[in-house]
């Protein structure tokens, strides 16, 4: 696999998640914040959660991202930086190995010594990156050869889904719907500025979990009702079968 420059039309979307799937996949800025808004339900996208990007990149263009590292459970201030991160792994950024960094609140990629974000747009050396003093939260690989999308396909359609007025509007649902499905949100950090919430069907197997991939920890109510809708969702579709 290999990063490329940005592919943003004049006017075309300017933020960093959609930058960062344009640069592995090719396709435009605009394409990719239409797939990252179906899995979202948002109306625009001015910022992701990294769980509708890595869900955008694995349903759209079959590229699949594996965490390499999290320092969620990190405090701030001792997770490493951008620079530190980049000569800590040397020995594993080498050609053909493409990394997806979660710095600053700042999606970038990295291969090797190469380097593209939505403000170079251009691949550039490690050397240029900027965000250098950004601390990184998480760090995933990429791995699959991206699928070419047609020009003028309209199978991404935002789900109509209405963005929630409030925190506690997040949470009404999360515990509503948790409750309703026998979902457990077991809170392990509650600093609502650091909320954390591992989500979980105990009685789902590994093979029939939907949050395998995408792990079970919540970051902040709105993460926390997405991953809930999306154990509900699932534990629907199977009680519609036939038996």
């Amino acid at each position: 696999m290999k990063i490329h420059s940005v592919n943003r039309a004049k006017g075309g979307n300017r933020w960093c998640g959609p930058a960062a799937i344009s640069a592995v996949t090719r396709c435009t800025t605009d394409e990719a914040a239409k797939a990252i808004r179906h899995h979202s339900g948002e109306r625009a996208v001015k910022g992701c959660y990294t769980q509708h990007l890595r869900q955008a990149l694995r349903s759209h263009w079959g590229v699949k991202s594996v965490r390499v590292r999290s320092y969620h459970f990190t405090p701030p201030s001792e997770r490493p930086t951008l620079a530190k991160w980049l000569r800590d792994s040397k020995d594993i950024r080498i050609a053909g190995r493409v990394f997806l960094v979660v710095a600053g609140r700042h999606f970038q990629l990295v291969s090797g010594r190469r380097y593209v974000c939505s403000q170079t747009t251009d691949v550039v050396s490690v050397r240029s990156a900027p965000h250098r003093r950004a601390r990184v939260e998480e760090v995933y690989e990429l791995t699959g050869t991206p699928k070419l999308t047609v020009e003028g396909k309209s199978h991404l359609k935002a789900k109509p889904k209405p963005k929630p007025k409030s925190v506690r509007s997040d949470k009404t649902v999360a515990m509503r719907l948790a409750k309703a499905w026998g979902i457990s949100i077991e809170i392990e950090n509650s600093d609502p500025d650091d909320l954390c919430a591992y989500v979980d069907a105990p009685f789902l197997s590994d093979e029939d979990d939907p949050l395998m991939d995408d792990g079970h920890y919540g970051f902040g109510w709105w993460e926390i009702r997405c991953k809930v809708e999306t154990l509900a969702d699932y534990l629907w579709k199977e009680s519609r079968k036939p038996v």
